[in-house]
């Protein structure tokens, strides 16, 4: 059994990963729109 800290804490990187990915893309999403 896992504990329940250990799952919020793997919770947390995960939502931070996928803040990080969507946060990166809408920024080269922008750049790219900003060059053209």
């Amino acid at each position: 059994m896992i504990p329940k800290e250990m799952t919020a804490i793997r919770d947390k990187r995960m939502m931070a990963a996928l803040n990080m990915k969507s946060f990166l893309k809408s920024k080269s999403e922008e750049g790219s729109l900003s060059y053209e």
